[in-house]
């Protein structure tokens, strides 16, 4: 399996949704707006919880163990 590159990606307000980003490298990422819902970042690299807390996201949006689910994400 290939290891998908999107540091320094503009993906703002991306459809993310039930995305498979294991192993992706997410440094510099630009999330905002992003719906993460159901996504799997897991196992991403490189990602902050600054990335995250601009993100969208829910219950079902798998995060790497070192981050905290943003209080804002719904169910």
């Amino acid at each position: 399996m290939r290891r998908l590159e999107v540091g320094r990606a503009d993906l703002r307000r991306s459809d993310l949704r039930e995305a498979n980003l294991q192993r992706a490298r997410l440094n510099g990422a630009r999330l905002s707006g992003a719906e993460l819902e159901g996504a799997d970042l897991a196992t991403s690299l490189f990602v902050i919880q600054a990335q995250i807390e601009t993100a969208r996201g829910n219950k079902d949006t798998a995060l790497p163990q070192s981050l905290d689910r943003p209080e804002h994400w719904r169910g």
